[in-house]
């Protein structure tokens, strides 16, 4: 089902995988059924990775029962804060703080994740409705039209955050080659001291940690050049 809606709506429409890291294209016939998917740009992929559908917008809920679930639960297992992904307006924020409520956690903070065309477009209408914006920089990677466009749309959220006052945090693959590599290149610690130099009240790595070979040497890289980063603004 899933093959013949992508040929329907195009017969080559491209599937990003793992942040783009991998590339599928799907050919299809007339008739509109998908035929096969073509390996673009390979690579090995690992369970629980990302799907993205360039041009797609998908019309999800915003909550699931199994995230009320999670909700529920959050106050005792003493979680502070939830990170609400791909937002795409102030109704999806408004949803979660609703659950949230009616679970008793109104003074968990609620962040929200900006990683699609949408939440860009709505951000002004996002900030009042939550405690924090994260640009997440993979799922927006694949939502731009090549990735040349990221750094300035990075750019223009914090420029927005600043002026509303609102913190942001900024996140993905900041420390992508500490995945399996004891040193970072200098073009990371390069990107983390711009974001904090940018604003960022925080900054975080994600498959670093979760799945790095080095997860806590990468957090010994972050926290000390995000460090560097503040001293260097207090001189």
């Amino acid at each position: 089902m899933v093959k013949k809606t992508l040929a329907a709506s195009n017969p080559r429409q491209e599937v990003l995988l793992d942040d783009g890291k991998i590339l599928l294209r799907t050919e299809g016939d007339p008739d509109g059924r998908c035929t096969q998917l073509l390996v673009v740009r390979g690579g090995l992929l690992e369970s629980r990775k990302s799907v993205a559908l360039p041009g797609h917008s998908f019309q999800t809920p915003a909550m699931t029962e199994n995230d009320r679930e999670q909700l529920r639960r959050a106050k005792e297992y003493g979680v502070t804060a939830v990170m609400q992904p791909f937002v795409r307006s102030k109704d999806d924020l408004i949803a979660v703080r609703t659950a949230l409520s009616e679970a008793g956690c109104e003074n968990i903070r609620l962040l929200a994740k900006v990683e699609n065309r949408d939440g860009v477009r709505n951000l002004p209408e996002l900030i009042p409705y939550c405690d924090e914006i994260v640009i997440a920089r993979g799922d927006l990677g694949n939502a731009m039209d090549g990735l040349w466009e990221l750094p300035a749309v990075q750019k223009h959220i914090a420029a927005v955050c600043r002026e509303a006052g609102r913190d942001f945090m900024v996140v993905t693959q900041m420390l992508d080659s500490m995945t399996h590599r004891q040193v970072p290149t200098r073009a990371e610690v390069s990107d983390i001291f711009n974001a904090v130099l940018d604003g960022a009240s925080s900054v975080m790595v994600t498959g670093e940690t979760a799945a790095g070979d080095y997860p806590a040497l990468a957090i010994r890289y972050l926290s000390r050049t995000a460090r560097e980063a503040e001293r260097s603004m207090d001189r």
